[in-house]
């Protein structure tokens, strides 16, 4: 291996590191809404920010996050539950008549 491929595979675990003991569980634990929606922004203290705004894309981002850390192996308790009421939640309240994603 050279130098670059060593330094990538080191960025790349650290990377891992990071988000299986900071962030995911940083979201996960500042859970959601009452309703099923994630909260749109965390304080430096990892509490949500109180607003009453939930757009579409933030809420299709969570579910695919916290969906992928599933399918990567990082599984707290309660994860398939409530990552289905977020899905449901998503799939009843974020598509217009169409079926088309809104704001």
């Amino acid at each position: 291996m050279n130098d670059q491929t060593e330094k990538l595979i080191d960025i790349a675990q650290k990377l891992n590191q990071w988000m299986r003991e900071d962030a995911w569980p940083l979201w996960w634990a500042a859970d959601r809404h009452a309703n099923g929606a994630f909260h749109e922004a965390l304080n430096f203290s990892g509490k949500p920010v109180s607003t009453n705004i939930a757009r579409v894309v933030v809420q299709a981002r969570q579910v695919f996050s916290f969906a992928l850390t599933h399918t990567l192996g990082w599984r707290p308790g309660g994860l398939e539950a409530e990552l289905e009421e977020s899905i449901s939640r998503l799939l009843e309240t974020c598509l217009g008549p169409e079926g088309i994603p809104g704001m």
